[in-house]
């Protein structure tokens, strides 16, 4: 599946931007040059809520499918879980995360 076909406005360019962010994200919080960060994979899912699979304890969460990414990036055989919409990533700590939903659930 290509993801053009998952969902309206998701190309290649939505991809990198997310997957750049993510990368960003990931510099910062281990104060790392780009160049050590590795993409384990990208993969288009459905995120059942605005949490993207990430809720926190406290916040109220607006419900509606959301498209987006599961971005896994690696840094010195340590892997990070990124959930991506199409307007921001959040960093998912280890065993914090909910599973997506398939990308073709739109």
């Amino acid at each position: 599946m290509s993801d053009a076909t998952w969902v309206r406005g998701a190309d290649k360019e939505s991809r990198e931007r997310m997957v750049k962010l993510a990368i960003e994200d990931l510099v910062k919080r281990e104060d790392t040059p780009a160049e050590l960060v590795k993409v384990v994979s990208v993969t288009p899912v459905t995120w059942q809520d605005m949490a993207m699979g990430y809720p926190q304890p406290g916040r109220k969460v607006a419900p509606g499918y959301v498209p987006g990414y599961q971005i896994i990036l690696s840094y010195e055989s340590r892997e990070y879980d990124y959930h991506s919409g199409f307007g921001r990533v959040v960093y998912v700590p280890p065993g914090k995360g909910q599973a997506p939903l398939p990308a073709n659930m739109l």
